[in-house]
């Protein structure tokens, strides 16, 4: 079925000095403001008569008529309808049909899924995600989106875009070639001041160290988060015991995190540069140690921490010697600070040394590389905090997160995430449009 559409373009030439530059602009802005938006109406608007001329027929397997089995409509009418579109605002005037039960339809809205509440395309939802994902909500966004398809969009109205967006961008279930397990919180004021909610995200690292982001969490502990990952990854079978989805777990030492997923894993890492860092909030901060005291001791941790990862450079015994030299010194440094009456700070050392080194002994074991800090976490969670803390403010729950996922897929995995809108912006193929010829008149 093949359709020829007429466009009549006027071009007025008032005397014939003018620029190359002055041609581009004005033709830019005719068909940005007239052009393109009015041969779209037509195309939509014509495909809506083939709709009501086919809607007795097979023809159109889309059409749901699910007010009764009678197929007998009629015209009632005309009704009209305003979508924003990436290159602008259509308005449409369709065709309102009314069935012998007395029940109104619009059939344009049924062959296309379009709800009466609803005045955005798909494509644009994506394009108002992606900005979002690169910007966040700010002014900046609703002029580019201007600039792209003369949109007024507001950042309001831009929040409600994206904060509909019904696709699951959640990672949880059968995950599989995961070596390592990255996890990590940020807090946030959600509405008032006194109120604070953390934002809580799981990333994997597959044999290649390439980040799978997994998911984004507020409204559930760590401990919950434990129970689903385990859930969505046990096996059909209940008599099959739940095998670890991950290898090693990579943590900057906070003890629900910990505690909430310790068992989807078989081994755990101390990121060894929070180990180094937070060991001045438990001896200083917390049980008013001496500053420069403090210092020395970070140092000497800091000395025999590179010492190891030197050795590698070297032999297999020189790894095995320089770890048990480090291993020796917390343990003696977790003693000291104990008969010192530094508890807090003991118990800090104590939790942390046995698997501060796990990544060196995996590595002699079976050669696999695994991080030994949380860097890159930590990378993702400044871009969720930039958003969180410092741009956007009085944050709801359930926008937060919903926020979170698509940056989290956005950031980490872009394949993944043009695969999830593609299963939403269907493109079928059969509808294709060229350009046959524009001659002069």
């Amino acid at each position: 079925m093949k359709q020829n559409l007429s466009v009549n373009l006027l071009v007025r030439l008032q005397e014939l000095d003018f620029t190359f530059d002055e041609v581009i602009i004005e033709f830019e802005k005719v068909f940005k403001e007239n052009g393109m938006l009015g041969i779209l109406e037509v195309i939509l608007e014509y495909i809506d008569g083939l709709l009501i001329n086919n809607i007795s027929t097979a023809v159109i397997p889309k059409m749901k008529r699910e007010c009764c089995s009678n197929d007998n409509w009629h015209s009632h009418g005309f009704t009209t309808k305003t979508v924003k579109t990436s290159i602008g605002k259509l308005k449409l005037r369709l065709k309102r049909m009314k069935c012998s039960c007395q029940t109104t339809h619009i059939p344009f809205h049924l062959f296309f899924g379009l709800s009466k509440k609803k005045n955005f395309s798909n494509e644009l939802q994506k394009k108002c995600c992606e900005l979002v994902c690169n910007q966040s909500y700010r002014r900046r966004s609703t002029n580019q989106l201007k600039s792209i398809g003369n949109l007024d969009i507001k950042k309001n109205e831009l929040y409600r875009i994206v904060n509909s967006c019904d696709l699951d961008f959640q990672n949880t279930r059968n995950l599989k070639n995961i070596n390592s397990l990255m996890a990590d919180g940020t807090g946030y004021k959600p509405h008032f001041e006194d109120q604070k909610s953390e934002l809580k995200i799981v990333v994997g690292l597959n044999n290649e160290n390439r980040p799978i982001p997994i998911g984004a969490w507020i409204f559930k502990s760590w401990k919950s988060i434990g129970t689903e990952l385990k859930k969505h990854n046990s096996p059909a079978n209940k008599k099959l015991a739940f095998k670890p989805i991950a290898n090693v777990l990579i943590t900057d030492g906070e003890i629900a995190l910990i505690k909430g997923l310790e068992h989807l894993v078989h081994h755990q890492q101390r990121c060894q540069w929070h180990f180094v860092r937070d060991f001045k909030n438990a001896y200083v901060y917390l049980e008013k140690g001496d500053k420069s005291t403090c210092r020395q001791i970070q140092n000497q941790i800091y000395e025999h921490i590179n010492n190891c990862m030197n050795s590698l450079k070297k032999d297999e015994k020189s790894v095995i010697d320089s770890i048990v030299k480090a291993e020796i010194h917390l343990e003696e440094l977790e003693k000291k600070l104990k008969i010192e009456k530094f508890n807090k700070a003991s118990t800090y050392v104590r939790n942390a040394r046995q698997e501060i080194f796990t990544h060196l002994k995996i590595i002699l074991t079976t050669g696999e590389d695994v991080y030994r800090t949380t860097s890159l976490i930590e990378r993702v969670m400044r871009e969720l905090a930039r958003r969180f803390k410092r741009i956007a403010h009085n944050w709801s729950e359930a926008g937060a997160e919903r926020l979170a996922r698509m940056l989290l897929r956005f950031t980490l995995d872009k394949k993944g995430w043009d695969k999830v809108w593609s299963q939403k912006i269907i493109i079928t193929g059969n509808f294709k449009m060229e350009t046959v010829g524009i001659f002069p008149t």
